[in-house]
């Protein structure tokens, strides 16, 4: 694994099967300064909130905020990724251009994977991962 320069947010998954959601914080945490927030957002106010916290921080932080669990429980519901108790039937991830560089983040692991230099145009379909 290559050393990073700057590596944005990355967070533990600590409740399980809340993949999608990790993935998608992972997404814009990565991404939010080709973004726009309502002043009020709760994405915005999450990731300025945890924006110093480790990774094991970012992820306790994530099981105690109700306003995000309100949103994954709507959309959970809907029956798209329902998956039986105490089994994990597919899991998702998320990749990230950081600085020109291919970076993995599964809130499963301990840290992020570089994958090395990328572009913005192209950045996964230069590889076979």
């Amino acid at each position: 694994m290559k050393k990073t320069t700057r590596f944005t947010s990355f967070l533990k998954q600590t409740v399980g099967n809340s993949c999608g959601t990790v993935g998608l914080l992972h997404a814009v945490a990565n991404n939010k300064d080709k973004l726009e927030f309502e002043s009020d957002s709760v994405l915005k106010t999450f990731l300025e909130d945890t924006v110093n916290m480790s990774a094991e921080e970012r992820g306790r932080q994530l099981e105690s905020n109700q306003e995000i669990h309100k949103v994954h429980d709507g959309v959970a519901v809907e029956g798209q990724c329902q998956v039986e108790e105490g089994e994990m039937g597919f899991h998702l991830i998320t990749f990230v251009n950081v600085e020109g560089q291919l970076w993995e983040l599964d809130g499963r692991m301990n840290l992020p994977v570089n994958h090395g230099a990328t572009n913005e145009d192209s950045f996964v379909t230069v590889y076979s991962i």
